[in-house]
């Protein structure tokens, strides 16, 4: 009689092709029995096989995928650095020219430098605003296509 394998350990092809079983009165061919324990034995071995295949093309897959989002980070990152400089150049471009309207402003806001001994109640009424210097509304054109205020 031929003692019962250790169900513990791993079962591999090996095993089931050359297991033997008692042969008794009544039973099966014992042939019949080898030939369909030799099938599985062979399907069993071609499962690990493709079990193998696809476990190698699951580590190359990751490693791809790895890859890939590296990839695209980097690319998001470039870009993203791009729109920073591009936000940067335009800030200080914004920055320089507000600068240049402020300074413009303020030049012309401030009173216009006197002629020595001419003062501010010499000037004709009406002809000067509040702050001491005159204005000539006149040139300004207020809206599009419209002409002189005056």
């Amino acid at each position: 009689m031929t003692p019962e394998p250790d169900h513990s350990t791993e079962l591999h092809p090996s095993d089931i092709a050359d297991r033997r079983f008692s042969i008794v009165r009544r039973g099966y061919d014992p042939d019949e029995v080898q030939r369909f324990l030799g099938r599985v034995a062979e399907r069993l071995r071609l499962l690990e096989v493709e079990l193998q295949q696809q476990g190698v093309r699951a580590e190359l897959l990751e490693r791809r995928s790895a890859s890939a989002a590296e990839a695209a980070y980097t690319r998001i990152s470039r870009h993203l650095t791009d729109v920073l400089r591009a936000a940067d150049v335009a800030a200080a471009s914004i920055r320089a020219e507000a600068e240049r309207e402020a300074r413009a402003v303020k030049t012309a806001d401030a009173p216009p430098a006197r002629a020595p001994g001419r003062d501010a109640a010499a000037e004709p009424e009406g002809e000067g605003d509040d702050l001491g210097f005159d204005l000539d509304l006149s040139s300004l054109d207020l809206f599009e296509g419209a002409g002189p205020t005056r």
